[in-house]
């Protein structure tokens, strides 16, 4: 008996002592540049509430998957790209462009002084053999081809989806680097707080996009966390069972675990030649000699779109699901050495 307490005695002070971060607001270890994630959607993936820019207009024909086409100079363009905008196809010049409306916060119109009465919009031309020549922002008093087909739902989604912006999660372990088998590793990752939660890495986050008259929202929210540890277990790979992004370690916080806290304990030691997974992207540092293993964090998030104008009716666009990985952290796990 007292063999056993004077082990636990020395895991107590080595839990309390210098291998764990004392405070929870300045990590030491397991921190990687932040990366802001967009979301691209393809034009020819349809909503349950119809195919984007479904039906027929003035200056365009319907394409294979009901999306307008506009006919300028013998070659065909899409009438509506999400990221380039409406084709013109009225030009009789050397020139067919897409036009885009700019937001007057956007980063492109930095530095240029805005012009009364007008609106900025990306102008993105091609010329009579189909190939991009310039790509410049043009200040117009009236949006260019009016009677170009009207947008959908489904293109007005696109657009709102598209707004949609995720951070890489930064991961954190405490302790810092290295750690013992059957030593309990609490693993949390950057999600402000709980006053303040970062809707970029915990959700929930929403984007609506008004166009002509049509009004979508796309809400993203955050539906599971999984913490792969980096090794396998009985044949699968061994993943820590807490469904959320963590809590903070705080000096203590061993004895009482809080709600929604993220822990394991490595039940042998970590190999010399543990390296990042290929399958993560790679980590912001160089690996530190001796292996380890490598923890990262996927996010899974489902992203939905409402119809603001017929709330109640079919969504414009088919749930999506989609994962953001973190940067993997290196951990090296070593066996307890206790000396008589």
């Amino acid at each position: 008996m007292r063999r056993h307490l004077g082990l636990l005695a020395l895991l107590t002070g080595l839990l309390a002592g210098a291998t764990i971060p004392a405070r929870a607001d300045a990590p030491t270890g397991g921190i990687n540049q932040c990366l802001v994630l967009a979301i691209c959607v393809e034009l020819s993936q349809s909503g349950s509430g119809g195919s984007p820019g479904g039906g027929q207009g003035n200056n365009g024909s319907s394409g294979g998957g009901g999306e307008p086409v506009c006919s300028w100079k013998g070659i065909q363009k899409p009438c509506w790209d999400p990221d380039l905008g409406w084709f013109d196809n009225s030009s009789d010049s050397g020139q067919g462009c897409y036009f885009k409306a700019l937001d007057p916060s956007d980063p492109a119109l930095q530095g240029q002084p805005s012009q009364p009465g007008k609106t900025p919009y990306l102008q993105s031309c091609w010329d009579a053999n189909g190939n991009p020549t310039y790509s410049t922002i043009s200040w117009l008093a009236q949006a260019p081809n009016a009677g170009t087909p009207a947008p959908t739902p489904g293109t007005v989604a696109q657009m709102a989806i598209g707004k949609l912006q995720f951070i890489r999660p930064v991961i954190h372990t405490a302790p810092t680097g290295k750690s013992l088998v059957t030593v309990p590793v609490f693993l949390w990752y950057d999600h402000g707080t709980a006053d303040a939660p970062d809707p970029e890495t915990i959700g929930p986050q929403s984007q609506t996009v008004n166009l002509n008259g049509i009004s979508v929202t796309a809400t993203a929210t955050l539906t599971k966390v999984a913490w792969d540890m980096g090794y396998q277990a009985n044949g699968k790979e061994a993943e820590a069972d807490c469904n959320g992004p963590g809590v903070p370690y705080a000096d203590g916080m061993e004895n009482n675990p809080p709600a929604g806290a993220c822990y394991w304990r490595f039940g042998s030691i970590s190999p010399a030649n543990g390296a990042p997974p290929t399958g993560a992207p790679a980590p912001s540092a160089a690996p530190s000699p001796g292996g380890g293993y490598w923890p990262v964090a996927t996010e899974t998030w489902t992203v939905t779109t409402v119809d603001n104008n017929n709330p109640n009716g079919p969504a414009p666009w088919d749930p999506l699901t989609l994962e953001v990985a973190s940067l993997p952290v290196q951990l090296q796990v070593n066996q307890l050495q206790v000396l008589n």
